[in-house]
């Protein structure tokens, strides 16, 4: 899966949580490491969906896949202020 696949799956987990559908925290992690794994290939609006639909279900993003956003998405001065 690339991560506009990442982003689209998850997009939809969080629309069947919204209907009380609640997926497996095990899927969840594996997704969260597969979208961090991909960051470097994705657009600001995939992570956006991503963060979204994590926040949506409840789930809070685990640090590998913030790191790899904002190494991918933020100037590095902005990367070293927010890693720290």
């Amino acid at each position: 899966m690339e991560g506009r696949d990442i982003a689209n799956v998850m997009h939809s987990m969080a629309k069947l949580h919204q209907r009380g559908l609640r997926a497996d925290p095990g899927l969840l992690a594996a997704m969260q490491r597969r979208a961090a794994a991909t960051a470097g290939g994705v657009t600001p609006q995939d992570v956006a969906n991503v963060l979204w639909a994590l926040e949506t279900m409840g789930v809070t993003a685990d640090r590998g896949l913030l790191e790899a956003c904002m190494i991918r998405h933020l100037p590095a001065p902005m990367t070293s202020l927010c890693l720290y």
